[in-house]
């Protein structure tokens, strides 16, 4: 996805990141936090790179504006902020060349650990934590420095958060913790206090859409803009989500889906063949697309305002559910939605046919239920 170790909107937060190393300021552990998609992971392994390289090539460049420049260590601050960017910024990058980056890039590098689920699991295990202790233990065996990576945090399950925890109170010379989050609410007070937290906050559409012009043209992917518009509204600003639709099948199905939906609702077809038709595309997408249909009757009906949708097809349809369900109703099937998602999420293996002919049946309640 390009040359540079860092997206378009991450500039900021990388800035501040090689800020850090290139004059001797690296925290015992960073806590790399933000929405899911936008890249959080990709950052801090190649972040990881440019720790353990032994020649970091550093470049003057202005910085690119845009929410990845507002403070990125404020934790607090959910909103990002405006600054000129006119300054030129000083950052590094990996020098791709070095004995540590030719090993980094063959995933042989013995300084460098990614601790993160298993296959077929959602938790980060206390076995897990305990075989990174030989990395902690040991001096580094290339260059300086050990990084660790994991991903994603709120993963870690009680045990493995306090067996981190203690290796974060008794840290080890030259051994860098980034711990990557979506949730930093999921994760210990006190891990949260031991890192230096840096902030990455999602791309404005604009940015979002025309990095991924740019990947699909590299890619030969033909797009037309109005699919790209409807993946994005459903991508909930996660241009990397949008990308990996892009990618399989989903830019051709979403429409043939939503048009599903429509039907369903006028009667023209049933839940059990609608969810027989939808069960070749993976539950969680299916989930999530839901999840953002919901959410825009529920907009329309707290507005009434058609600005305020971000799903304009099938505008009419949004609208006319918002005018005849009830708002409890429409929050009580959210949070059906939901927890299809954390059971999905947590791989408990639910029923996917019957999950989704469930769900396909409380939209069709909405039709027969009058606004309260």
């Amino acid at each position: 996805m390009g040359d540079s170790p860092f997206l378009p909107w991450q500039q900021g937060a990388w800035n501040f990141l090689s800020d850090a190393l290139l004059n001797d300021r690296l925290p015992n552990a960073f806590l790399l936090y933000g929405a899911e998609g936008i890249g959080k992971q990709q950052c801090a392994e190649q972040f990881a790179k440019l720790v353990l390289c032994h020649a970091p090539i550093v470049s003057d460049a202005p910085i690119v504006s845009g929410p990845a420049n507002a403070d990125p260590t404020n934790a607090k601050n959910d909103q990002p902020e405006s600054q000129d960017v006119n300054d030129a910024g000083t950052y590094a990058i990996p020098c791709q060349q070095c004995k540590s980056c030719l090993l980094f890039a063959g995933e042989t590098h013995p300084d460098y650990v990614v601790a993160q689920p298993e296959e077929d699991s959602t938790i980060i295990k206390i076995d897990q934590i305990r075989q990174l202790e030989p990395v902690i233990a040991q001096s580094a065996q290339v260059g300086a420095r050990k990084v660790i990576i994991i991903t994603p945090a709120e993963a870690m399950n009680t045990n493995a958060s306090n067996a981190v925890l203690k290796s974060l109170e008794e840290p080890s010379e030259h051994t860098l913790f980034i711990l990557v989050t979506h949730r930093t609410g999921q994760l210990l007070p006190t891990i949260r206090s031991r890192c230096q937290t840096v902030r990455f906050d999602q791309p404005d559409l604009a940015t979002s859409k025309s990095w991924l012009l740019a990947q699909c043209q590299s890619a030969q992917l033909n797009i037309d803009d109005a699919t790209l518009d409807l993946l994005m509204a459903h991508g909930r600003g996660a241009p990397l989500q949008v990308y990996q639709w892009l990618t399989d099948d989903s830019a051709l199905k979403l429409p043939d889906i939503i048009e599903g939906l429509a039907k369903l609702l006028k009667g023209q077809t049933s839940a059990v063949e609608l969810a027989q038709n939808w069960k070749s595309h993976p539950l969680l997408d299916l989930l999530k697309w839901q999840l953002v249909w919901i959410q825009q009757v529920i907009r329309y009906q707290l507005t009434t305002n058609e600005a305020a949708l971000t799903v304009t097809a099938k505008l009419e349809m949004w609208k006319y559910l918002a005018q005849r369900s009830s708002g409890i109703r429409l929050f009580e099937m959210q949070d059906e939605i939901l927890q299809g998602i954390t059971a999905v999420n947590r791989k408990t293996n639910p029923n996917e046919l019957l999950l989704l002919e469930t769900l396909l049946l409380s939209w069709q309640s909405l039709m027969r239920r009058q606004r309260a």
